[in-house]
């Protein structure tokens, strides 16, 4: 894997490699520097459990990238009382528009009306890397003790929204995907 994208990085030629987890760092800040472009990681956790999930790797991963994305300063301060340089860590905090909430939050929202049923959550994103098709899963071997389960997957469709409503019709679940920010509901009966 590492040969192959290095091999594609080195043909594409580019000026930034964004790992935008860390643990992957161990690839594109390998890739990323046999390139010559400057490596940035990701940090979505706390800092601690970036560099405890990376064992004895963290160090290298550390070298080879040229800074850190951070999604709190909390993380960030965790990281330089790790010894990590302070001007090496940009904070992006997870943000939402607030005003923009406010306003789809006062529009009515449809009632989804299923009697005799007990809702299974999963939030995030309809792509592929979310492993949307994990929870369908766990869903289904949930629902061979407690049939009146229904699985509710909330989140925009990035391309997934076909291959997971294929699987639940497959396994046999019931499944809502519902794209809240748009605020329509679709509902997918197996």
């Amino acid at each position: 894997m590492l040969f192959r994208l290095t091999k594609e990085l080195s043909a594409f030629k580019p000026h930034i490699v964004l790992a935008s987890q860390f643990g992957d760092l161990i690839f594109a800040g390998l890739a990323g520097r046999a390139c010559r472009a400057l490596v940035f990681g990701g940090v979505r956790s706390d800092g601690f459990y970036e560099l405890r999930t990376s064992g004895r790797r963290s160090s290298l991963m550390l070298k080879l990238t040229h800074g850190l994305i951070a999604n709190s300063y909390r993380a960030k301060e965790n990281l330089v009382s790790r010894g990590i340089e302070a001007q090496k860590i940009a904070v992006v905090p997870n943000a939402i528009d607030l005003a923009d909430f406010d306003d789809r939050m006062a529009k009515p929202f449809p009632k989804l009306e299923l009697p005799d049923r007990i809702p299974i959550a999963a939030i995030g994103s309809l792509h592929e890397c979310k492993r949307f098709d994990r929870f369908l899963d766990g869903l289904a071997y949930a629902r061979q003790r407690e049939p009146a389960l229904l699985g509710v997957i909330a989140g925009r469709d990035l391309g997934e929204k076909p291959a997971l409503e294929q699987k639940a019709k497959a396994l046999g679940c019931f499944l809502v995907i519902s794209n809240f920010l748009a605020n329509r509901l679709t509902s997918h009966l197996c």
